[in-house]
């Protein structure tokens, strides 16, 4: 996965970067199809904004939340990116044991 971080009139503390790269290489347990990221971190006078773009397989899967500090507004964004990624896992799977569920029922032609 290529991870690509953008600041916005801010400075990106190393840490943050390094947590929040540890987070998104977790996201590829539940979804290896996942070639890009993109990272956005902003600062708008009080506000500290952050941005993930997740890209792959023809899809995207983009969260976008706001805090009082940088660090919030990036695990924020992360639990939200980790939930949505495990929904889209989810529904794949049930949607494909249905359908083999049903396979299995039906009586084999002679």
């Amino acid at each position: 996965m290529e991870i690509t971080f953008k600041t916005r009139h801010c400075e990106l503390p190393e840490t943050l970067k390094e947590q929040t790269e540890a987070r998104l290489h977790k996201l590829e347990r539940f979804s290896g199809k996942i070639v890009e990221a993109h990272v956005i971190v902003g600062v708008e006078k009080y506000r500290h904004i952050a941005e993930v773009t997740l890209s792959g397989n023809g899809s995207e899967i983009v969260s976008k939340c706001e805090s009082d500090e940088m660090g919030q507004a990036l695990k924020k964004v992360m639990d939200v990116i980790e939930r949505r990624v495990r929904e889209r896992k989810e529904k794949l799977v049930s949607r494909k044991g249905k359908r083999g569920a049903n396979l299995k029922s039906l009586p084999l032609l002679e």
